[in-house]
């Protein structure tokens, strides 16, 4: 198996860096409208950036992640 590196993939390196960041800085979900805005927003700023189903996809689980801390659901996964 070939492997590659950042700079054969700068998109998605960059992308993954993006989310990560959006990751981090929306981490400790509040229970507020601006909070869940902010995310709205910045997400859909990546996938826009982006335009990629990779994006949309990423985007769309650390979103749902972020709503299940905010429920308090902490239970370990299935899998």
């Amino acid at each position: 198996m070939a492997g590659v590196n950042s700079k054969d993939i700068p998109n998605d390196f960059n992308m993954f860096g993006e989310l990560f960041n959006l990751y981090k800085k929306y981490y400790h979900p509040e229970d507020t409208d601006e909070y869940w805005k902010l995310v709205h927003d910045d997400f859909k700023a990546l996938s826009l950036k982006y335009r990629t189903e990779l994006t949309n996809d990423l985007s769309l689980v650390i979103i749902a992640e972020l709503e299940r801390k905010a429920k308090g659901d902490e239970g370990e996964s299935s899998l």
